[in-house]
């Protein structure tokens, strides 16, 4: 690998180019890829010297590196790694970022154990009074609006991720795993066993095997309806006034007021007459 004082790279996109530079880098990067255009990278030497490109077999959602030229289908983000001697980011912030981290980092650990502590007390919470419970919601989550409640058992991983609006309500056994941020509108009702889940994996299985992981933030509307044992996978945002179905498997946006149902969940159709 290179490890000149700068790195840059020209991305030709169908319609457009842009390029990128990366300063102290060893030059190469990490894509994420998912549905987008198609785009070509090359390497621009130091000395005006073009290295030319090879092509990369990528699927969409995986993950591919590169050290010099590199042609490459469906685009999502581009994300420079640096290297250990010019590491910017600690794991925290990385997994805040929504970048490729390892939880099996010191600070997150302490993290995850802090949390499992809490979540020893909240859910043995139910002889305490509301006061009690939404004080207790207020010293683990990032933000808790008036009027909230929550059912216990309740399961999360950090919960400082976590934003709830005004009198938002979930039942029985939810699980929000929140390694990047979730965020419930106001008067927005769960069902028992939702699952609200921001963490994702690679799906290249020699990143995977280096323990890497990343997660993609969840919206949820103002006034939805999430029917029991439904599931919102990362990066899904469901609008105000959406019903889930019980059961759903949500994997893609929500429009709002809208009502979707099934595995993957999918918008009602009108009954026919």
């Amino acid at each position: 690998m290179r490890t000149d004082s700068r790195c840059r790279f020209s991305l030709s996109f169908e319609f457009f180019s842009l390029s990128v530079e990366l300063p102290k880098a060893r030059c190469w990067c990490e894509l994420i890829v998912g549905g987008g255009c198609r785009f070509s990278v090359s390497d621009e030497l130091g000395d005006g010297r073009d290295s030319g490109s090879r092509l990369v077999e990528v699927g969409v959602g995986q993950t591919g590196h590169f050290e010099r030229g590199t042609s490459v289908g469906l685009i999502a983000s581009l994300i420079h790694q640096p290297s250990k001697e010019s590491e910017l980011a600690t794991q925290k912030e990385r997994m805040l970022a929504g970048e490729l981290y390892t939880a099996n980092d010191r600070e997150l650990q302490a993290d995850l154990a802090a949390s499992h502590s809490w979540m020893e007390k909240f859910n043995k919470s139910a002889g305490l009074t509301y006061q009690q419970r939404q004080a207790l919601l207020n010293e683990h989550f990032g933000a808790v609006g008036p009027d909230c409640f929550i059912r216990a058992p309740f399961h999360c991983d950090y919960g400082y991720n976590i934003h709830l609006g005004t009198g938002v309500f979930l039942n029985f056994n939810c699980v929000i795993l929140d390694v990047v941020q979730v965020r419930i509108g106001d008067r927005t009702q769960i069902g028992p066993g939702v699952q609200i889940l921001t963490a994702d994996h690679p799906r290249d299985p020699d990143v995977r095997a280096q323990g890497l992981e990343f997660g993609s933030p969840i919206v949820i509307g103002k006034d939805v309806w999430i029917g029991g044992g439904a599931l919102i996978l990362p990066g899904v945002t469901i609008g105000d006034g959406a019903v889930i179905g019980a059961g759903s498997v949500v994997t893609r946006n929500v429009e709002p007021g809208a009502t979707v149902m099934g595995n993957p969940a999918r918008p009602r159709l009108p009954r026919s007459s």
